[in-house]
């Protein structure tokens, strides 16, 4: 993917100089904003987007993949937090009903 042609919404066109995993670099025409890395695949959400169609497709794929995989992570979050609101909510009653057997058997002993 280096050298491939990439175009931002604000800083034109440049070209890719140099790409990681979780990052890419990218040198634009325009020589006053030179050279800058952006978070990969991130920034082809909503800033790049490749010249090559077929390298376009492949970063969507990416991105739909990251996309899905947040979406569950964000639902075993939601699960986890929803079963600790019903333990707290468990434990809170059960707090409450050994408060009332106590005052209950304080009572019945205070009536001996």
């Amino acid at each position: 993917m280096a050298a491939d042609k990439v175009t931002h919404i604000t800083f034109g066109k440049g070209k890719v100089t140099e790409e990681g995993d979780t990052y890419i670099k990218v040198a634009f025409t325009k020589k006053s904003i030179g050279e800058k890395a952006f978070v990969y695949p991130d920034a082809f959400a909503n800033f790049l987007t490749y010249d090559d169609k077929e390298l376009q497709k492949e970063v969507n794929k990416k991105l739909a993949a990251k996309k899905r995989k947040l979406a569950a992570e964000q639902k075993k979050l939601e699960k986890k937090k929803e079963e600790a609101i019903n333990a707290e909510k468990t434990y809170t009653a059960m707090q409450m009903t050994a408060a009332q057997n106590k005052k209950k058997a304080e009572e019945e002993a205070e009536e001996e």
